[in-house]
């Protein structure tokens, strides 16, 4: 067995390094016949969601991990909401477009994520969202168009008042990022990105 000693999990599996909770290398540790068996975090990478939930609360109360999460607010593109998040306040704004399909609530949930997030956040304003038809945005019943895309992050860029920011993304988000400035959108409002 092994354990974490930031947040004290212990995880049946002697192949595995770091903590699944906070990344922290794993240590050696014998369970004693009379411990909890709550403490113990399943082997498999697909805990149940009790297991998770308690593996985040006592990483929590160890404080390792900060589990504050952005508000989740909705601007207006056309007919269709498009949910959005904000962390941060620096002085540059980062729009993060993210892949395929994505979900800002559940996204807060896996770690390594959350630790990517907060840390864009620490130097920046970033700007999350999900695109139309995913997560928490309103679902369509095709698939929008490059221009609908274009339209939903101008919307959300008007509703958090950003005159300017980096546009990036991740897989099929960055491809989507990168033709960012070769649209007409970009070229009626050149300044934006």
């Amino acid at each position: 067995m092994k354990q974490c000693p930031k947040c004290q999990l212990i995880y049946p599996d002697d192949e595995l390094k770091f903590c699944r909770a906070d990344g922290a290398p794993l240590t050696h540790y014998e369970l004693s016949p009379g411990e909890q068996a709550t403490r113990v975090m399943p082997s498999s990478q697909h805990s149940s969601d009790s297991a998770r939930v308690s593996a985040t609360r006592r990483a929590s109360e160890a404080g390792v991990l900060d589990t504050t999460r952005p508000e989740t607010k909705y601007a207006k593109s056309g007919d269709i909401n498009i949910a959005y998040q904000v962390i941060g306040d620096g002085p540059v704004d980062i729009v993060y477009v993210p892949g395929w399909v994505s979900h800002l609530e559940y996204g807060w949930e896996e770690p390594s994520l959350a630790r990517f997030y907060r840390r864009l956040g620490s130097f920046s304003r970033l700007i999350l969202f999900d695109k139309r038809g995913t997560g928490l945005s309103d679902q369509t019943p095709e698939p929008p168009t490059l221009e609908q895309r274009m339209d939903d992050v101008r919307a959300v860029m008007e509703a958090v008042g950003s005159e300017r920011a980096i546009v990036f993304g991740m897989s099929e988000g960055g491809n989507w990022a990168s033709i960012w400035p070769k649209t007409a959108l970009f070229q009626r409002r050149p300044r934006r990105a």
